[in-house]
């Protein structure tokens, strides 16, 4: 086994839609705000405040140059400040341009690669589901675009209960140490076949 650690590249960011009182609206609005390309720290989740929702999808890219078959992936990510209200937020595949700009809202799938629930600062690690291994396997070696998106975004459930529920955590424009990161374990090419011999 062989294990690629990855950090994203500083072209990642944010979207946020623009406010409605319409859930449907905002969920499938095909455009809205990019955050600074250059922000430290990027929202990620949905808001109500009073009757008006809003969402905040997280794109990013990882530029992969592993050779071999994915066996397993983690995606982990710094939350610097937490959110109001508890949230589940989910890694997807996103087909958003470089850089990000407003028109990529939508271009994201909302097939879970796997999650994790938290309302508090810290580092999460989302461990990615058959799904996300076989995504990333398809792409190791060339550019892997992800995102992150809130549970309500992800259900296409709104939230009824006042608040935020999007906590901020670090872009890849932070210091490395704390870049959300892709770690993935692969088994190399002709690995199998050289076992074999010995």
């Amino acid at each position: 086994m062989a294990l690629e650690t990855l950090t994203a590249n500083i072209a990642d960011n944010r979207i946020v839609s623009a406010a409605s009182a319409t859930w449907g609206d905002v969920r499938g609005a095909t455009t809205g705000t990019a955050g600074t390309v250059t922000a430290t720290t990027v929202g990620i989740g949905e808001g109500l405040a009073g009757t008006d929702f809003a969402i905040r999808r997280y794109f990013c890219y990882f530029t992969s140059t592993a050779t071999g078959t994915v066996t397993g992936a983690t995606f982990s990510f710094e939350i610097v400040s937490g959110s109001e209200v508890a949230n589940t937020f989910h890694l997807v595949e996103t087909t958003q341009s470089t850089p990000v700009v407003g028109d990529d809202f939508n271009n994201l799938s909302f097939t879970s690669f796997g999650s994790v629930s938290t309302a508090a600062s810290g580092v999460k690690t989302i461990t990615l589901n058959a799904a996300g291994i076989a995504y990333v396997n398809t792409n190791i070696g060339s550019i892997i675009k992800l995102g992150i998106i809130g549970n309500y975004d992800q259900t296409n459930v709104a939230p009824s209960v006042e608040g935020n529920y999007y906590p901020l955590f670090y872009s890849g424009d932070e210091l490395t140490a704390q870049k959300p990161t892709l770690a993935i374990t692969y088994t190399t090419v002709g690995g199998a076949f050289f076992f074999n011999l010995i």
